[in-house]
């Protein structure tokens, strides 16, 4: 073994310009193999950081519009959590609702802010879940108003090594909160992943004065989380919610007429994945690793296989002194091993040095992504990296005969090497069409129309308690000299609105509701189609999409159907909204009412002057002077409109990686393709120069003989990409006509490509003279 490891040893040093390029395409190629397939493994294993974990389920609600349900949502009624565990205790171990919009606000340690995530949450949280406490006793200190318990990376974080319990924070610095307990913080691949738990009492004691008054009943108010655990791992999931249904019957009874709700429990380790964008997410990257995987392994097995012409004498040699088919065998698959550790030092220098680069990208930690439970992730990709680009090649070369010192060796089984090229060829015209076509997608989407103008609004909390307060406010911002114009609404269009039943003239349906100060509209920049905004309180404006829902006519709207009912309340209705796009371009045109107020909402609305960069920090540091003890950071609108589309930009910069490893590799293995050709076919190319063949007719013929298997193959390719794409599109409601012309126009592109290396490389040899070739012969 010892001499095998040797030969081999010396095998790569002789050749050490082919072994570099192996190692760096190899280890380029892992890197990103090994980023994609524990991204997927990451995925697929959300929600199993939590104790016993199969035995917590998710509640999940619908309500039923007419004759149709709407998709099951994670917004529960409060209610629903204490009455499963107080009326299923034969099933329920223990069940927890959860206020995920205590997240709107920042915790405060004196003056130093946290943004980290919030939550409210009763005291069987931490039971339910199955989340491991470190100090405290939580279904005692939950039950209490103004307490809080801390992830221990929180405490870390705010007070080093002290000792957080019984230290005192405040959540947006106007409620005090008594750090009662710490707890051990949760796998960042959680569904439900709070940095701080505040106490429900601490939420339920205040009214909407002091900025809550959440419904917390049977009736209503579908705003929490709700999760149960089981006693019994091996549940009767259609039992268990039959049960469900019943207990919401008895407390929660409706008559015929009514809009009806259902919930229902599912497991929590299958929340990630209800998502059809998660799915698909994970779908598409499966397809860009596997064929990562496989361009690499087989890049090498064709580097590999191209050396046969070069190598066959030296195996032959081995044989003459004794060495049979294993060891030949042996040897090369040390060499693999070899070669790999070297790929495996630029993998892990790759990772290392481009940490921020690939977290940004990827959208996970490194470490996280290597943690223990997924390195066996690792094992595989290289196990199959060996098994592939070890074996093939090395059989081939353990097949060699020993007459081989003897005579020239000339390669008969070319048809190896084309067949691995085009699934080569295949995978970058697969990859780059892919990126194309996310880069045209993620363009338009930004750039798209939105029904409203974002480009120079900031938005901020409104911070007044009183209309004294208000008015000041208002005073301050429009004496900016860099403020243009101010208004206020209660909610925004990304970051999305409270909804609203609507049942009039037979219409059932969920509207988008806001609440916004006179002029809002035109300050938005949202065209109105007729009438007018509200002017009273007893006055709304509705979208078309809100007139389509109700069967109405858009023209005749306001003389025909002027008046609504809203809750018992009858409202007129004076103008029209063309639609505007609410959630980004991920949902389908949404209904939307607006309601008249005089008084500023929870949003501050400024536009400002350009350039809007500097005059939002002009604006920020004149509220530090001018507001000292208030803290409201504007941010702006155009950047949050960006942001929704943060998981586009991630999967896009993923794929752009993604594709410059596959390009590269590719045309590594090309180039030591067309090398060996020219090679092995160098006295071809003499014979016919000496028989008239010009340099061009030689670089044709060579040309020629590379499209043959190009050509095909990124058809293949760019048909690959339009499929996956297609699939990738789907999360979108809106994508450019005729999208898939950009995968087209990356397979031309590629093929334009390697008919360039082609060309570049074969033009030596075609015009060298051909004596150099013949003199052997």
């Amino acid at each position: 073994m010892r001499k095998q490891i040797y030969y081999s040893f010396k095998t790569l040093v002789h050749d050490r310009v082919t072994t570099l390029i192996k190692m760096v395409s190899i280890g380029v190629g892992i890197a990103m193999c090994l980023l994609l397939f524990t991204r997927i493994s990451y995925e697929r294993s959300y929600d199993t950081g939590f104790a016993e974990h199969e035995r917590i389920y998710q509640l999940w609600m619908e309500w039923k519009f007419s004759d149709y349900w709407c998709s099951p949502g994670e917004s529960c009624i409060g209610k629903i959590g204490g009455g499963l565990y107080e009326e299923l205790h034969d099933v329920v171990e223990s069940a927890t609702m959860v206020g995920g919009w205590m997240d709107n606000y920042a915790l405060y340690d004196g003056e130093r802010r946290f943004d980290d995530t919030s939550v409210a949450a009763d005291s069987l949280f931490f039971k339910t879940l199955g989340i491991t406490v470190l100090q405290g006793n939580p279904e005692k200190d939950l039950a209490m108003r103004d307490v809080v318990y801390l992830s221990d990376r929180l405490a870390r974080k705010m007070f080093g090594d002290e000792n957080p319990v019984g230290k005192v924070i405040s959540y947006d610095r106007r409620i005090p909160l008594i750090v009662k307990g710490v707890y051990r913080a949760i796998k960042p691949n959680s569904s439900m992943r709070p940095e701080a738990v505040i106490s429900m009492p601490t939420v339920l004691s205040r009214d909407a004065s002091e900025g809550f008054g959440y419904n917390y009943s049977w009736h209503g108010g579908d705003s929490w989380h709700g999760y149960v655990r089981v006693k019994d791992g091996e549940l009767d999931i259609d039992r268990f919610n039959r049960q469900i249904a019943e207990v919401v019957d008895r407390h929660a009874p409706t008559d015929e007429n009514a809009i009806k709700m259902r919930i229902t429990a599912r497991k929590l380790t299958d929340t990630h994945l209800m998502s059809d964008d998660a799915r698909n997410m994970v779908v598409i990257m499966t397809v860009l690793a596997v064929a990562l995987l496989a361009i690499t392994t087989l890049n090498y097995v064709l580097i590999s296989i191209s050396s046969l012409s070069r190598r066959s004498k030296a195996v032959g040699v081995h044989k003459c002194i004794g060495a049979g088919q294993g060891s030949v065998f042996a040897m090369f698959m040390w060499e693999t091993l070899l070669v790999l550790t070297g790929a495996m030092i630029v993998t892990a220098l790759l990772l290392f040095n481009l940490r921020d680069l690939i977290e940004d990208t990827i959208g996970a930690s490194v470490s996280d992504l290597f943690a223990p439970e997924r390195l066996w992730v690792v094992g595989i990709v290289l196990l199959t990296f060996i098994a592939v680009g070890g074996v093939l090649p090395g059989n081939m070369f353990a097949g060699i005969p020993v007459t081989q010192v003897f005579r020239r060796f000339t390669e008969k089984r070319s048809s190896w090497k084309r067949a691995l090229l085009a699934v080569e060829f295949a995978g970058v015209a697969f990859i780059t069409g892919l990126l194309g076509e996310i880069m045209v997608q993620y363009h338009y989407v930004i750039n798209k129309d939105k029904g409203y103008d974002s480009e120079m609004l900031v938005i901020g909390r409104n911070m007044a308690q009183d209309s004294v307060a208000e008015d000041a406010y208002a005073s301050f911002f429009v004496n900016l000299p860099y403020v243009e114009a101010y208004s206020s609404s209660d909610s925004d269009p990304i970051r999305g609105y409270s909804g609203m039943f609507v049942r009039d003239g037979g219409a059932e349906f969920s509207t988008r509701f806001d609440t916004a100060l006179p002029g809002y509209t035109q300050f938005m920049g949202m065209n109105t189609v007729q009438g007018r905004e509200p002017r009273k309180y007893d006055e709304v404006m509705i979208n078309q999409e809100f007139i389509r829902r109700m069967h109405w006519n858009e023209e005749t709207v306001l003389t025909e159907h002027p008046v609504l009912d809203i809750y018992g309340m009858p409202v007129r209705i004076v103008g029209v909204l063309e639609d505007f796009n609410i959630y980004g371009f991920f949902e389908k045109p949404m209904p939307f009412l607006l309601v008249y107020t005089t008084s500023a909402k929870n949003n501050v609305w400024l536009k400002l002057k350009a350039p809007l960069d500097e005059n939002l920090r002009r604006l920020r540091a004149d509220m530090k002077e001018a507001f000292p003890g208030v803290d409201n950071e504007f941010e702006s609108y155009e950047k949050i409109v960006t942001d929704s589309y943060d998981s586009v930009r991630t999967f896009r910069n993923a794929t752009l990686m993604a594709a410059v490893a596959v390009i590269f590799i590719t045309f590594m293995g090309l180039i030591g393709f067309i090398g060996d050709e020219i090679q092995r076919r160098a006295k071809e190319i003499a014979i016919r120069k000496v028989n008239g063949a010009e340099s061009s007719d030689i670089v044709r013929l060579l040309a020629a003989d590379i499209m043959w298997t190009a050509v095909p193959s990124v058809i293949v390719g760019a048909g690959v990409s339009c499929w996956v794409g297609d699939i990738w599109l789907r999360q979108f409601v809106v994508a450019p006509r005729a999208i898939w012309l950009v995968a087209v126009a990356a397979g031309v592109a590629v093929l334009l490509v390697i008919l360039a290396c082609v060309v570049i490389m074969s033009r030596k040899t075609a015009e060298e003279n051909p004596s150099i070739n013949l003199k052997t012969e």
